[in-house]
């Protein structure tokens, strides 16, 4: 597969790319949000780290659940050819798109699609930089593709209700080729994370939830 910098994709709204809007239904992204809710029900007021684009619709949708929101745009906050560096080289740009939390840190990151578009070394980097953003039995929500193309970059995604969201495709023709990554690549490369559950959606994505160890 070719790991394609930010440069190297085709341009969102160029002449290739034709966004459609696609819902669907996420029982992983309702169990996730249930585990968060019983924290702001026992008085907490928990930490999100969303590595994806800021909406501001979906601020509001979780300012209104009583979680406090730190938004990365963690894929355009790296330097564009982050995702073929070695690990070792992906420390002090991951450090600072991501700085740790002084307060118990996140209990939810939502990872979206993002891990796509790392190479297994470079998302075992990632994963070592999640866990410290991470509190105690904090979790991470990830969409895994499962067909054989993919977005040439990871998709803004919008939260619809508590178990629905929306995210924009583009057209087949601007597709590059998907890892695919196994269950068992992912468990190796986020070592720090046990997979606590997982749903195969008909859009082809797989839905991951993973606990901090």
């Amino acid at each position: 597969m070719k790991w394609f910098s930010r440069s190297e994709a085709p341009p969102q709204g160029g002449a290739s790319v034709s966004p459609a809007s696609v819902k669907y239904q996420s029982r992983a992204f309702k169990a996730v949000l249930a585990d968060v809710d019983r924290k702001v029900a026992e008085g907490g007021r928990p930490l999100l780290l969303d590595l994806g684009i800021a909406l501001g619709s979906n601020v509001d949708f979780f300012a209104e659940r009583g979680y406090r929101l730190q938004i990365a745009d963690l894929y355009r906050s790296l330097p564009p050819e982050s995702p073929v560096l070695e690990p070792e080289a992906l420390v002090e740009p991951l450090a600072a798109a991501l700085p740790a939390s002084d307060d118990g840190g996140a209990s939810l990151v939502l990872a979206w699609d993002l891990f796509n578009y790392f190479p297994l070394r470079a998302l075992s980097a990632v994963g070592e930089r999640l866990a410290t953003c991470l509190g105690p039995d904090g979790i991470v929500f990830a969409l895994l593709a499962t067909l054989k193309t993919m977005p040439p970059g990871p998709q803004r995604y919008r939260v619809i209700d508590a178990e629905t969201v929306e995210t924009l495709e583009t057209d087949p023709a601007s597709a590059v080729d998907a890892p695919r990554y196994r269950q068992p690549d992912l468990e190796r490369a986020l070592s720090g994370f046990r997979v606590e559950t997982t749903y195969l959606l008909r859009a082809g994505v797989q839905e991951y939830i993973f606990r901090r160890r």
